[in-house]
């Protein structure tokens, strides 16, 4: 167990609460309430080759859950290293989110009476089909996949293919484009690389 029990667990939900906080209610916002007309992408050759696949919305969600607790996994240098990342990136999707707001044509709910079925159903009420790019869902398990393999180099490139299969979920549950994965992943960058460059490493240096 990384985080020791009581004050660790604390402190750390503490710090990264707050950021989870901003970013919900700002996603919900300009989801609900955009600053203008969303404007639909381009379909890329995957968004026609993935089939609508009802019971990947589970993988899907378990995204979300992966955003509360991959944190508590992390060393305290990688925390806050992944900190600074998630900030980075949050502040750059909530940009891009408010100037250029994109939409998704879903298409119609299914219709059967399947457990995934009416997860999904239930899932797609509470979120409109905007704010797609770049997608929150891809980058926030991003910056924490880099920092566990930051953490455990060993067990980088399986935690990496995890996290790009885990991701086509959202193409393959029709909530965005490809385009949105790469966006994504592109914030992420962003945000681990500036955390990396100006506070983890000069804390691994001599």
């Amino acid at each position: 167990m990384i985080v020791k029990p009581g004050i660790d667990f604390w402190k750390r939900l503490g710090l990264i609460g707050p950021l989870m906080l901003i970013n919900s209610f700002a996603y919900m916002y300009l989801n609900q309430r955009p600053l203008s007309e969303p404007v639909m992408l381009p379909m890329t050759f995957i968004d026609h080759a993935l089939p609508f696949i009802a019971i990947t919305i589970w993988p899907y969600a378990a995204l979300m859950i992966a955003n509360v607790t991959l944190p508590f996994l992390l060393e305290r240098r990688e925390f806050r290293a992944v900190l600074i990342a998630y900030a980075i990136a949050i502040v750059l999707n909530v940009l891009i989110w408010s100037l250029f707001p994109t939409t998704f044509p879903r298409p119609p709910l299914p219709e059967g009476a399947s457990i995934s079925e009416q997860f999904y159903r239930w899932l797609m009420s509470l979120d409109q089909p905007t704010n797609c790019f770049p997608s929150g869902h891809v980058t926030i398990p991003a910056v924490l996949v880099w920092g566990l393999g930051v953490q455990w180099p060993q067990r980088r490139w399986w935690m990496w293919s995890l996290l790009v299969v885990m991701s086509l979920t959202i193409v393959t549950t029709k909530q965005h484009y490809f385009w949105d994965l790469l966006g994504g992943l592109g914030t992420a960058g962003i945000g681990a690389a500036i955390a990396y460059r100006f506070y983890y490493l000069p804390r691994t240096q001599p």
